[in-house]
């Protein structure tokens, strides 16, 4: 470690964020993390980044489940068209959703939320192939759904993200 006057160290906890600041003179002392600059250096990238990759996920997601509707059910311009419209009234409802998540809550709500669009979205090809295979009838109630359950998740990334920045009072130009 460097001999500076104080060595930052960041530790991430399930319910909260803390950032620990020792001083080789006085004891270790939990400090919030309000200071802009340490926010914005250390915390606000990786958001940013980790809502780039599940958003790109989520997309890719949606075009797999349409890709394979429209190779299973055939008419692909049906399925897609179908799927994109789903996909993008289910992220409208996810974005009303987190009016109803505490603000108190949002980064641990939204931590779960990327995880859920990585599982859900992850079994969903999967789970449709074997649906398919031992019976095609509940298919596509089950496809739509997926689709809908993915969309939702994906809707409600966003805003979550935005609340915890404006939380931490983070412009997005600094970011960027």
């Amino acid at each position: 470690m460097p001999t500076d006057e104080r060595n930052m160290l960041i530790s991430f906890h399930a319910k909260s964020l803390i950032c620990m600041c020792t001083c080789r003179k006085h004891k270790p002392f939990v400090l919030a993390c309000t200071h802009l600059s340490f926010w914005t250096m250390c915390v606000n990238p990786a958001l940013i980044v980790s809502v780039f990759i599940v958003a790109s996920c989520g997309l890719a997601y949606e075009l797999i489940m349409a890709a394979l509707a429209s190779y299973l059910l055939g008419d692909s311009i049906l399925q897609f068209s179908s799927i994109i419209g789903l996909y993008l009234f289910a992220m409208g409802i996810g974005a009303h959703l987190t009016r109803y998540i505490k603000d108190e809550d949002a980064l641990m709500r939204f931590i779960e939320i990327e995880i859920l669009v990585g599982i859900i979205g992850g079994i969903s090809a999967l789970a449709l192939f074997v649906l398919f295979g031992f019976s095609a009838a509940p298919f596509r109630i089950i496809l739509y759904g997926l689709v809908l359950i993915v969309g939702t998740v994906v809707g409600m990334e966003i805003p979550l993200v935005m609340r915890v920045l404006n939380q931490h009072k983070a412009d997005f130009k600094e970011i960027v």
